[in-house]
């Protein structure tokens, strides 16, 4: 054990003597190197001659000359200046495609919005009667060439744009028809769908409400309604 740690105290002081040696390179000899330094005591307290050349050989070939580690330095300099330019080739690669992701749902949204406005203009010109159904309506917006400006809708988009329409419809109609109520001096609180109807019914917001009798009798009467409760708390 005791001799193992000499030997290896003995190979490191060689090697700090070697490394002093700033002009050895893998092509050094070590017939010209150890007459440089085979005065120095480092040298001598290695007695195989064997040995300090095998020690000699180890480190010399893994000595880099100086001209070689600039080349070392200025290729991992290389590659590094090539990997950033490559990420920052990703991040270009990145930051287009997201814009042409952008772009594209833009485009799509655009046309979605156009496919839409023109449904609902094919909705205003054809569907005027809030109590259409769905079915009817569609037989009858399929006849018209816009019908198929708005293939880019779902069916359930469709639908829902339908009903939105004949609420709207409904609701506007619904506001006539109660404003007809309004300016029509025989309408009370004691009045009688029947003798209102007469006083209402060569007026057009009374036939464009519906054409359903019972709805509109249905509407007088919750109108009536509402005028009483708004009444008593008037009172109050």
């Amino acid at each position: 054990m005791v001799a193992i740690q000499v030997t290896l105290l003995l190979k490191k002081d060689f090697l700090e003597l070697l490394k002093e040696q700033t002009d050895l390179n893998k092509h050094s000899r070590w017939s010209e190197t150890k007459k440089k330094i085979d005065s120095d005591p480092r040298y001598k307290a290695v007695e195989s001659s064997s040995q300090r050349e095998d020690w000699f050989r180890d480190y010399v070939a893994r000595v880099v000359d100086p001209h070689e580690q600039e080349q070392i330095k200025e290729k991992e300099k290389q590659d590094r200046i090539e990997a950033s330019l490559r990420e920052r080739e990703r991040e270009v690669q990145r930051t287009l495609s997201t814009h042409l992701r952008e772009r594209d749902k833009e485009r799509e949204q655009h046309k979605h919005d156009e496919a839409t406005q023109h449904f609902n203009a094919l909705l205003a010109d054809l569907v005027r009667q809030s109590d259409m159904s769905w079915r009817e309506a569609k037989r009858l917006l399929r006849k018209d060439h816009r019908w198929e400006l708005a293939d880019l809708l779902e069916r359930d988009e469709k639908e829902k744009l339908f009903n939105d329409h004949v609420e709207q419809l409904t609701k506007r109609k619904r506001e006539k028809f109660r404003e007809l109520l309004d300016e029509t001096e025989g309408v009370t609180l004691t009045a009688s769908w029947k003798e209102v109807k007469k006083l209402i019914k060569e007026d057009s917001r009374y036939s464009k409400f519906s054409s359903n009798e019972k709805k509109c009798e249905r509407e007088f009467k919750d109108y009536v309604r509402e005028i009483g409760r708004a009444s008593c708390r008037e009172r109050v």
